[in-house]
């Protein structure tokens, strides 16, 4: 955050210290790869401001001389040998990849070489004409397709090499002044560093560094009203004040300007005439800077990435942010663009002894593609085992109707057999399944609509006030489903609808809005959540959260006595209690409302049967809100989409600072480091081992490197009481350590516990880490996480991938994508239902899908079209070949995409993406994609199937053709066509010549398409 703050008003660098233990042999995450070296890069080449920790300082760095000499440049039209940069890029650090889709990584294809410096936002794509380079363009890692040009790309080290010379950060700093922010802090640091460890400076050189640069002592350079002696000169530093309103904070400038004072506000880019415009309705006329700059007495605008401001009297200067001056620190932000697809059908990631579904043969094994020779043509297939070792050949051509199979977890799916009558029975007892619970789910929502209800009122402003007051910037996701709510509130009919987002997406405060919209019109909320931890929980969040409103907030659970339970459902009755929270306590019989609105229901799925009956009829007529912290498939939601009410977040919050995520060895120093700090500076600390075995033993070694912090254990075999008992002290600070299995994976939400440490981390799945780490950095603090491990030669190959994806934690990296498909299967499970659930691994959850969409588009009464893929036999190779295209998985999911086009439009982006990422097509690529086309004008014909024979080419027409007498005799004249009968249409085109046949049915199409003009204008001909 000060690297941030500083680089607004000059040229800034971070250099941060590594993010694993140099000894474990761990490399640090590519993130702060590149800001070392960036850091370091810039500063060679210019005199920034160097932003860094002690341990940063402390930390060894390539020396100069080394560093410029692992420098890379390659400008368009220079000359390259590949080979040779090839070797220079893995001395360098970067790893050849098939696809280049992360930093560090890159591939070379010919004459086209993706490489991702990790000094550079997006990859780039070199493409060369013999041995020079023709051309340098941006792609995009996601959807791999081109996104502009550039004329050099500059490529630092993806590694700090540790054969490389090493010097200090302290010598290329030489005689800077330091400023020191907390200097206790600092002090502290330096007497815990490693010394021992050979990667960082003595201490007495850091002691001496310090000693003698100018130094300046700050605590804290946001605290209100601090001192800052300064040349003996006490400054008065004081934060600005936001404001709820823009008309005091526009006064507050004319005033600051009427005493001389110059005045800066800083805005995101690209808002300055924006900005300015909202100023000229207050009458005030500011100066647009394209940078910082000091100026005379006036006011300036300026962008920036600031998220505070200052006023400082003394040098008449002020400085506000757009945040502070709305009165708030969000802002509209567009969701990044990540491709993600479909991440349960995509074949990208089929690997041979994967489960496929092939929607004719049902679920097989695949085994991979091989090339065969038919008649002196290549073909490539697809190969799939079913029952009895049968296997089947898919043409690559056909690979639309294959799908990958996902289903229950770690249930293998039984095979069908081949040509068997198996797999049809199953689709139709699917099929009639699907039906009955798509029509039990119209039915609910008919109801629902002809159900009057309460319309709540439209936003007042007490209502846009407590909007204003969220302290975070607000994600798109975060903004739709809000308005999605108060649409369904503001209805005539009860609301039901499911709101779906990952742990600290932002649901809860989605949720808030919703129970403030409520209390504004004078009706009570209850929020029921299925253990007494998660009521506590809730019942702070609101609290703090409503505290600047009337609103009377009650929890009900077992941690209130009889008295005080007795108390709230008197009050509650009265209508006293605007909303009360609580487990299924808020179920009995003697919990009576006056007037009850709204209902809010955390994880329904975690509610057993009977407490789902009773929920029935506290429901009944009132608007229901469902909150889920398992995510949704979007294909799941499209197939729902119109029968079950839901909103879906996806985009992470920013504002939060993100969890710094450390790899390193076990070891009982770092242990005590980790849960030192935390406990020093207040917060809690959770230390999480895979098994229960060995957990007292682990809980005593934290007593005994950590004697004065409260420690306590917890984990699955304890009685339920016994547990909730520990975690609501944890909750409450009176346990500062929490010792404990995965059990604290989902469901508890402590603001304060902002370190964790897993113990054997590479025991548990990516899913099982991601949740983890995600109960932590949840507040304003700085999160750490420690993945400890054991010696790297006690790691097994799967611990060494896992830990590999570990590394990239703080993006979405692949490995991450995988562990969040995993709760998406979870979230599937948790929103079909036990038997709907059942029905998904029988067919697979595309397959599933697909089914549910048809079957709620004809129970609402829309057309379904099933339009058989015509059948090509045309004697043509038409294949990506090895030499083209040599991943096996990146081509299936070429060969895929291929065959499931559905518009001309599709193909000419495809192939456009494909000459791009593998360079020109070659006559077998080429031939492919005409095959494609020809498909689809085949299919816009009417036609069955289009076939080569010794007597000529046939052309096969369904009954519901387009082609008429008027288009066919006019076609047979010019001798292009041959009517024998009525069917098939003999083609007098050479089958060889693709351009002249794809020429002929163009010219049919077309004709069609004429023709169907004329009937509808109405003209006679």
């Amino acid at each position: 955050e000060l690297y941030t703050q500083l680089a607004a008003f000059q040229p800034t660098v971070f250099i941060p210290p590594w993010d694993s233990d140099p000894s474990s042999g761990v490399p640090p995450s590519s993130q702060v790869l590149r800001k070392r070296m960036t850091g370091l890069y810039q500063l060679l080449e210019t005199s920034p401001v160097v932003v860094t920790t002690l341990r940063g300082l402390a930390q060894r760095v390539i020396s100069p001389e080394d560093f410029v000499e692992n420098i890379l440049i390659l400008v368009k039209d220079m000359t390259v040998d590949r080979e040779a940069l090839a070797h220079n890029l893995v001395r360098l650090g970067y790893q050849r990849v098939d696809q280049v889709e992360e930093e560090g990584g890159f591939s070379i294809r010919g004459y086209v070489i993706d490489l991702f410096p990790i000094n550079i936002e997006m990859p780039v794509r070199i493409e060369l004409w013999g041995d020079e380079i023709e051309s340098i363009r941006a792609f995009h890692p996601a959807t791999q397709t081109s996104l502009y040009d550039l004329n050099k790309v500059l490529i630092l080290p993806s590694r700090e090499m540790a054969g490389e010379k090493r010097v200090t950060l302290t010598n290329l700093l030489k005689d800077r002044p330091v400023v020191l922010v907390h200097p206790e802090e600092v002090e502290m640091e330096l007497e815990n560093l490693l010394l021992e460890e050979e990667d960082f400076s003595p201490p007495q050189e850091i002691q001496a560094f310090l000693e003698k640069a100018p130094v300046l002592k700050v605590n804290s350079l946001y605290e209100e009203g601090i001192t800052l002696p300064v040349e003996g000169y006490p400054l008065a530093l004081t934060r600005t004040k936001g404001s709820t309103r823009i008309s005091q904070g526009m006064e507050w400038i004319k005033a600051r300007l009427r005493q001389g004072t110059t005045v800066y506000v800083s805005h995101l880019f690209g808002e300055s005439e924006r900005m300015k415009t909202l100023f000229q309705e207050y009458q005030l006329s500011p100066v647009p800077l394209e940078k910082f700059e000091e100026r005379e007495t006036g006011l300036y605008l300026f962008p920036s990435q600031l998220t505070r401001g200052f006023f400082w009297p003394q040098i008449q200067t002020a400085i506000i942010t757009r945040q502070e001056l709305l009165g708030s620190r969000k802002r509209k932000r567009k969701a990044k663009v990540k491709k993600r697809g479909d991440v349960l059908t995509t074949l990208r990631e089929l690997s041979p002894g994967d489960y496929v579904v092939h929607l004719e043969q049902g679920i097989g094994r695949y085994v991979g593609l091989k090339t065969l020779e038919v008649e002196g043509i290549k073909h490539e297939f697809m190969i799939i085992e079913y029952a009895q070792g049968d296997q089947l050949l898919v043409p690559v051509t056909k690979l639309h109707l294959v799908q990958k199979y996902r289903g229950a977890q770690a249930i293998p799916p039984a095979l069908d057999r081949l040509g068997g009558t198996t797999w049809r029975k199953t689709q139709a007892r699917v099929k009639k399944a699907i039906q009955d619970y798509a029509q039990e789910l119209l039915r609910l929502e008919a109801e629902r609509r002809l159900t009057p209800g309460y319309s709540f009122s439209p936003d007042t402003p007490e209502q846009r006030e407590f909007e204003e007051e969220f302290s975070f910037e607000e994600t798109p996701d975060q903004e739709k489903a809000t308005q999605e709510i108060k649409a369904d509130m503001e209805a005539p009919h009860p609301m039901d609808r499911l709101l779906c987002g990952d742990v600290g997406y932002g649901k809860t405060e989605v949720a808030m809005r919703a129970a403030f919209k409520a209390v504004m019109d004078g009706k009570q909320v209850a929020m029921l959540v299925p253990t007494t931890i998660l009521a506590e929980q809730h019942y702070e969040t609101f609290t703090q959260r409503f505290k600047n409103h009337p609103v009377n907030i009650e929890v009900l659970s077992r941690f209130k006595t009889r008295k005080e339970q007795q108390e709230i459902l008197d009050r509650l009755t009265k209508g006293e209690v605007d909303i009360v929270i609580g487990t299924h306590r808020l179920l009995s019989k003697d919990v009576k409302f006056q007037d009850l609105g709204l209902v809010i229901i955390d994880e329904e799925h975690r509610f057993g049967v009977r407490q789902k009956d009773k929920m029935k009829k506290l429901k009944k007529g009132v608007d229901v809100l469902y909150l889920s912290a398992t995510p949704i498939p979007r294909t799941l939601h499209l197939a729902l989409s119109g029968i079950r009410q839901m909103s879906i977040m996806e985009t992470p919050p920013q504002g939060r600072k993100p969890v710094k995520t450390y790899i390193s060895r076990w070891s009982p120093s770092i242990l005590k480091r980790a849960v030192l700090r935390e406990v020093l500076r207040g917060g809690r600390v959770f230390v999480v081992q895979p098994r229960v075995e060995g957990l007292e033993k682990l809980a005593e070694t934290v007593k005994r490197l950590v004697p004065q912090a409260r420690v306590a254990m917890a984990h699955g075999q304890m009685k339920e009481r016994e547990l909730e008992e520990v975690m609501y002290h944890f909750m409450k600070g009176k346990i500062e350590v929490l010792v404990s299995t995965p059990i604290v994976e989902s469901g508890l939400d402590v603001p304060m516990a902002n370190t964790l440490v897993v113990k054997e981390a590479h025991q548990l799945g990516l899913s099982q880490l991601y949740q983890l780490r995600g109960r932590v950095g949840r507040d304003r603090e700085m999160g750490y996480a420690y993945f400890l491990i054991p010696g790297r030669e006690a790691l097994t190959a799967d611990g060494e991938r896992r830990l590999q994806a570990l590394r990239e934690f703080a993006q979405l990296g692949s490995g991450l994508k995988l562990a969040l498909r995993d709760m998406e299967i979870r979230g599937v499970g948790n929103l079909l239902g036990t038997q709907q659930w059942g029905h998904v691994s029988q067919v697979g959850f595309t397959l599933y899908c697909q089914m549910l969409e048809e079957t709620v588009q004809k129970l609402q009464g829309k057309e379904v079209k099933h339009e058989k893929e015509p059948q090509l036999e045309l004697a043509q190779e038409a294949l990506l070949p090895p030499e083209y295209v040599g991943n096996e998985k990146v081509k299936i999911s070429l060969y895929k995409r291929i065959a499931q086009a559905q518009e001309e439009d599709e193909l000419v982006v495809l192939e456009s993406e494909v000459r791009d990422r593998f360079g020109p097509l070659p006559p077998s690529a080429r031939r492919l994609f005409a095959l494609a086309r020809i498909k689809l004008l085949v299919k816009d014909l009417g036609g069955e199937k289009l076939i080569k024979s010794p007597k000529g080419l046939f052309l096969y027409l369904t009954p519901s053709t387009p082609l008429t007498w008027n288009i066919l005799s006019p076609l047979a004249k010019k001798g292009f066509i041959k009517l024998q009968g009525e069917y098939p249409l003999r083609l007098m085109v050479d089958s060889q010549d693709l351009e002249a046949l794809e020429k002929l049915l163009k010219e049919m199409r077309e004709s069609v398409s004429f023709e169907q003009t004329i009937k509808e204008e109405g003209v006679k001909v």
